[in-house]
């Protein structure tokens, strides 16, 4: 499994126009016919690639429900447990979720966590979970920073 995610720089488009050159200007142009914010905006959110081989050959995406640099875990049992920043297609009020899948394409949520006192829903990243020996999760969160 390769996860990944993609998000919104359609909005940097305008202010990296006035640093480009008149021929980068003509080059980004010609990349860029045909794409509008409305029709990259379906690709935009937390994906994952399966392959069954090793690697040689891969499905997908598939959309997960969060996202994470580090991806899912799995365990013992062979299902995938996920601790990640909720995903703007999702639509979710909490800015953690915490999904189980048993195939990696279907996900179901366990738990949405609710943003800690001071803290704000915008500010939780890295999120990342360990299945230690005992069959426990232990998960971390980094905050980017408090309300002061």
């Amino acid at each position: 499994m390769v996860t990944f995610c993609t998000s919104n720089t359609w909005m940097y488009l305008q202010d990296c126009r006035k640093n480009l050159s008149q021929e980068e200007g003509s080059s980004w142009e010609e990349d860029l016919k045909g794409q509008s914010e409305k029709n990259l905006s379906s690709y935009f959110g937390s994906w994952s690639l399966l392959s069954e081989d090793g690697g040689e050959s891969w499905v997908g995406p598939f959309p997960t429900p969060c996202n994470t640099p580090h991806g899912p875990v799995r365990l013992p049992d062979g299902k995938l447990v996920y601790l990640g920043r909720a995903t703007p297609r999702q639509n979710f009020t909490n800015p953690i979720i915490w999904a189980k899948s048993s195939d990696g394409v279907s996900w179901g949520i366990l738990k949405q966590l609710p943003a800690g006192e001071k803290i704000g829903n915008t500010n939780y990243f890295e999120p990342y979970l360990v299945s230690l020996p005992s069959g426990k999760l232990l998960g971390l969160i980094r905050v980017q920073s408090l309300e002061k």
